[in-house]
């Protein structure tokens, strides 16, 4: 076997190992969008109970009595953890996708409940049941501060968990926000829009810690 021989068989095995990363990645990517949607569906049950106790999903209003702890001006974990609060879970695995949140922290099913870095969905507070069915109540993975989502983690992929208890995915443009269609973000208000003329009031959106 010459050199030239030798080379190419280097080069050959170089490709394949390259062809099986790429293939794992995405396989990996597609596994986390599928255990992200699988756990907005567990998520909905578990608002559709609340509400039918507390008359809307977690809020500011319904952190109240046995819930008075469960309330942030930035956070998603304190209302989510409201679930809890209120009995309908003893899990926080369902709250829980890798490499949203920068933080290490992993689901321990203890006290605080939802600690920084167990949550991965950002919330929009104050809606309810009985809010418009294809208005977005829980995101993934969305970055803090904004109306963008964090690029990579599915594919280039965000999903949402809409009030009629469908998850919907879409693609991220080159400025990470979502696209619905019809050249429309998640987050534009105006006609035949979820958020109307007024638009969205962006301190609604609470986000993982």
């Amino acid at each position: 076997m010459n050199l030239i021989q030798v080379v190419c068989g280097v080069l050959v095995g170089i490709i394949v190992i390259l062809l099986l990363a790429v293939a794992i990645i995405r396989q990996s990517r597609k596994a986390a969008l599928v255990e992200a949607t699988s756990n907005m569906k567990s998520q909905y049950y578990l608002l559709m109970e609340f509400d039918q106790d507390y008359g809307q999903f977690p809020c500011d209003a319904t952190a109240v009595g046995k819930l008075a702890g469960y309330r942030s001006d930035h956070y998603s974990n304190e209302y989510l953890a409201q679930l809890h609060g209120a009995g309908l879970t003893m899990s926080e695995i369902v709250f829980f996708t890798k490499g949203v949140t920068a933080l290490k922290g992993r689901p321990d099913n203890a006290a605080p409940w939802l600690d920084a870095g167990e949550c991965s969905y950002a919330y929009i507070v104050g809606l309810s049941s009985k809010s418009r069915g294809d208005t977005p109540v829980v995101l993934v993975p969305m970055r803090y501060g904004g109306e963008e989502f964090v690029p990579g983690l599915y594919g280039n992929k965000a999903a949402y968990l809409r009030v009629d208890g469908s998850v919907r995915q879409c693609e991220l443009n080159a400025e990470n926000k979502a696209v619905i269609g019809g050249g429309k973000m998640l987050f534009d208000g105006g006609a035949g829009t979820v958020w109307g003329e007024k638009g969205f009031d962006l301190s609604r959106l609470k986000y993982p810690k």
